[in-house]
């Protein structure tokens, strides 16, 4: 046994063992440790790994791109490369290729090595000739289809009885030096011979008289001997068969019986019925092996060629622990504390669970009765009516995970439904009702609304799979949407964003996508309406959460007919439902009135701004100006000095407000945003006893109108010193921003002393009123109490317009505004329209 294991080391790390390293060996294999397996150990250890990953690729590619092998201080540089991730063999050719050394060798080859380049000089610098159109072809393809890597192309060649034949002593010298330090600067190529005899004897004269007419000799049989590389091999590697013959013609198709327990899955390509026989009376073969992660335990590989004796190559299994575990007699397949995937095999007829590091385990479905995920596991199935089913349970741990690889295209006249998974089967702790699943289970995309729409279809499956005769009222299929709608309830009060898609387009149990389009969001709040609940639980136990109760009275929106803005929206708007879908810019000008987008509000012709409604008494006009530079056109607004200018006569404010098209209010809900430019004139500090005061006021109301006194007023108005002293403002003392609510009046001041183009914006949430002066927050009414009674913010839902103020001070004022844009959700119809 002493000698098997010299031929290990010499085989697998193709160095000589070191007598404390035998000793240890035999030891092993006297208590009872097979070859087999201490071979295994090899080729885990890591000598091996470094060996066959990092040095021979390094070795095989200086010999194959220089003609030699690497000097010592090359080989130390890139092996650290390779090990600390820095580099691998294609950035290593590409350095090599750029190099002058390699241009000099080949000048044919470009910076960018093609493979069939790299096989090429592999050819001809590892195996010292050109290569044989079969073997050339092969080696291309695998290293074109990246079935095959640089490392892997790098050990198949020296691998290979070839090289071994011609430099095999040669690679085991040099990598005893480089291990010894003792590398030079020029070690030569490694399958290169000594110099040729400069001074050949000559040959000796020939025979003067040689017989004319010889007795022939009699023509000696074929003979034929087939080798492989290597006895052991293990999947995703190679093995080459060489044919050696004597007496046999070149060309001659040498037939091949092959054998062994391996099947035609477990080999790249197909195995070849013949040799054909080189000018040298050699040919080759190589096989490479396929890395299929699939359990399948040693299998064996056989070459008979007629008059030779077989060759048999065993092929290690390099599977590592099954992904899962099957355990036949019940059905049941085990999944635990991985990743994982389960996935349909060929034909439909089985799934195939596969995991990083896994063999990979295949069960067919017929006998497949429950999937079981345990213990942390992260297990993604594809969406798939083969595998969810009523009868198959899959059992997920509250700690384990179920991810449905699932995509749901948008609804359109093509497309009307959408694919329903029965998700009867999915239990946690034995309960597979969806509050008991929920965290469980999402989707691959990780999209909450694709989340949704799984539990939804397989909901709605259900509900309309009773409804044609069956039992429509099905207590167990209504509690379980009436438990996804109190899912989505909770969705929406932490914050989430109301999910619109199209989902239901079935009338009369018949999809019609032109007649129905029913958002999801819609589909799950119907569900927990008073109505829904009356009718489908008429005496029986309220199954809404306590926060759905709330949404009892939304109303009820089927999208039969489709409609673009719904009561329901409405109703979203002013409970504080998010819903970017109704969010809209409804003013935007950017540059004066000549920038208004298509549907947009402001200027209702589109070109002036003659449709701005007067607040009050109007100014003298409203106008686009020409400001130059990056400002572009502004809002220009002069004051009518003709007008009131007493401090006592509230008409003395000239404005206008911005309204949807001039006759209705904007009414939008919390959530919304009003911004707008102000300048500030440097040349109004200068002109002494001119008086400046202009501002934005924000109008707002409940949902009903029934505020008196026009609703409730937050405003922001610039105020120059001048003015500031002729109206007594904060003392007479100022200059600045003042701050209105409707509650306590100009309730804060802000000193301000620059000049040129500010920005203000106005923020109306349920919780505040808000203003901010150039992106920093200046004035904030909160919600609260005023006097015993709730204040502005807490009585207002809506702002109706905007309305932008000045005062008269008897001459023809022109203040300029920009860039004035209004956003959020309304609950006007008109304004969806």
């Amino acid at each position: 046994m002493t000698q098997a294991l010299v031929n290990l080391y010499e085989d697998l790390l193709l160095r000589t063992p070191g007598p404390d390293e035998l000793a240890f060996w035999e030891s092993a294999l006297v208590s009872g440790t097979s070859l087999e397996d201490i071979e295994r150990a090899f080729r885990l250890s890591d000598e091996y790994i470094d060996l066959h990953e990092v040095i021979l690729p390094i070795v095989a590619l200086y010999q194959g791109a220089f003609g030699r092998a690497p000097d010592g201080a090359g080989l130390a540089f890139w092996a650290e490369q390779f090990r600390s991730g820095a580099a691998s063999f294609s950035d290593l050719l590409g350095s090599f290729a750029k190099s002058a050394e390699f241009q000099d060798l080949h000048p044919e080859i470009g910076a960018d090595v093609t493979p069939e380049e790299l096989v090429g000089i592999f050819y001809e610098n590892l195996l010292g000739r050109a290569p044989d159109q079969a073997g050339f072809d092969f080696w291309v393809d695998l290293v074109a289809s990246g079935r095959l890597n640089g490392n892997q192309l790098s050990s198949a060649f020296l691998e290979s009885q070839e090289f071994q034949d011609l430099g095999g002593d040669n690679l085991r010298t040099f990598l005893a030096d480089f291990a010894d330090g003792a590398v030079d600067e020029d070690h030569g190529s490694l399958i290169g011979g000594g110099d040729p005899d400069p001074d050949p004897d000559p040959d000796p004269d020939p025979d003067p008289d040689p017989d004319p007419d010889p007795d022939p000799e009699p023509e000696p049989d074929p003979t034929y001997a087939v080798t492989a590389s290597a006895s052991r091999a293990s999947e995703g590697s190679s093995v080459t068969f060489t044919l050696e013959t004597t007496q046999v013609a070149a060309g001659t198709a040498v037939s091949i019986d092959w054998g062994g327990t391996s099947s035609p899955d477990d080999i790249d390509g197909t195995l070849p019925a013949s040799f054909t026989v080189g000018a040298d009376g050699r040919a080759e073969i190589t096989v490479h092996f396929r890395a299929d992660a699939l359990t399948e335990g040693t299998e064996t590989l056989t070459l008979d060629v007629s008059g030779a004796a077989p060759v048999t190559v065993t092929i290690d299994d390099t599977s590592l622990t099954p992904a899962a575990v099957f355990d036949p007699e019940t059905g049941r397949l085990e999944i635990g504390d991985i990743a994982a995937s389960v996935t349909l095999g060929a034909g439909g007829t089985s799934v195939i669970v596969s995991a990083a590091g896994r063999a990979s385990v295949e069960v067919a479905l017929a006998s497949l009765m429950s999937l079981a995920i345990k213990d942390e596991a992260e297990v993604t199935v594809v969406g798939s009516d083969a595998i969810f089913t009523d009868t198959r349970q899959i059992d997920v741990d509250a700690n384990a995970r179920l991810i449905v690889d699932i995509t749901y295209p948008a609804l359109s006249p093509t497309h009307q439904s959408h694919e329903a998974l029965n998700l009867a089967g999915v239990r946690v702790g034995g309960d597979n009702s969806p509050s008991a699943v929920w965290d469980v289970v999402s989707t691959a995309s990780g999209d909450i609304g694709d989340k949704f729409l799984l539990f939804w279809a397989n909901g709605d499956a259900k509900y309309y799979a009773g409804a044609p005769g069956g039992d429509y009222y099905n207590v167990d299929v209504n509690l379980a949407n009436i438990e996804l709608s109190n899912i989505y309830v909770d969705y929406l009060n932490n914050g989430g964003d109301a999910i619109t898609e199209i989902v239901q387009t079935k009338v009369g149990g018949v999809p019609n996508f032109e007649a129905r389009q029913q958002s999801l969001h819609d589909n799950l709040l119907a569900n927990v309406t008073d109505a829904a609940i009356d009718d489908r639980f008429h005496g029986q136990p309220d199954p809404r959460s306590e926060a759905a109760l709330v949404f009892g009275e939304r109303p009820f929106e089927d999208g039969d007919p489709p409609q673009a803005f719904s009561q329901a929206d409405a109703w979203d708007a002013l409970h504080g439902i998010s819903r970017p879908d109704l969010e809209k810019t409804y003013v935007d000008l950017q540059d004066g009135f000549d920038s208004i987008p298509e549907g947009t509000i402001g200027a209702y012709d589109g070109s002036n701004a003659d449709d701005w409604i007067a607040d009050r008494l109007a100014p003298a006009g409203v106008s686009t100006v020409e400001m130059g530079g990056e400002q572009g056109k502004a809002i220009a607004i002069t004051v009518n000095p003709d007008g009131p200018t007493g401090a006592s006569d509230f008409a003395r404010y000239q404005g206008v407000l911005i309204k949807d098209g001039g006759t209705d209010y904007l009414d939008l809900a919390h959530g919304s945003h009003v911004e707008f430019k102000f300048y500030i004139d440097p040349e109004w500090s200068q002109d002494e006893g001119a008086k400046q005061l202009s501002g934005a006021w924000i109008q707002m109301q409940d949902a009903v109108g029934s505020l008196n006194g026009g609703g409730r007023f937050s405003i922001a108005e610039y105020v120059d010193a001048d003015a500031a002293a002729a109206l007594g403002i904060n003392g007479g003392d100022f200059a600045g921003f003042r701050f209105w609510n409707s509650d306590e009046g100009w309730d804060e001041y802000v000193s301000f002393e620059g000049t040129g183009w500010v920005t203000l914006a106005f923020d109306f949430t349920g919780d505040a009123h808000v203003w901010s002066l150039n992106g920093e927050v200046v004035y904030s009414q909160l919600v609260g109490e005023f006097e015993g009674e709730a204040n502005t913010v807490a009585k207002t839902q809506i702002v109706q317009s905007v309305i932008f103020n000045s005062q008269n001070f008897g001459a023809a004022q022109t203040y300029l505004y920009d860039d004035v844009a209004v956003t959020g959700v309304s609950i006007n119809p008109d304004l969806y329209a």
